[in-house]
């Protein structure tokens, strides 16, 4: 599989990684392994850290920060209206 400039898909992961700052290149994962974290019976630093990973390495929005996916970047606000969690409560986590 490659990518839009030629580089496969695992190479684009690579860069991905050095962009956030991994040491230790990265480990595949499935969305149903932390998508089921956003839920509201887990405590707000998990439910943050879920969401932070559907906005960072899921397919369609992988970037060094959170993005839509369309690449415009996400913040605090976005965060705190997708968990349906208090903006205060998303920044403390």
């Amino acid at each position: 599989m490659s990518g839009r400039n030629g580089s496969s898909s695992h190479q684009q992961n690579v860069e991905l990684m050095r962009e956030i700052g991994s040491t230790k290149g990265y480990d595949p994962m499935p969305p149903d392994q932390y998508l089921t974290y956003q839920n509201k019976r887990y405590p707000p630093k998990l439910r943050l850290w879920a969401w932070m990973l559907s906005k960072t390495i899921r397919q369609g929005h992988r970037s060094a920060y959170a993005v839509e996916e369309h690449g415009k970047g996400l913040t605090i606000q976005h965060g705190a209206a997708d968990l349906d969690m208090d903006e205060g409560d998303v920044r403390r986590a």
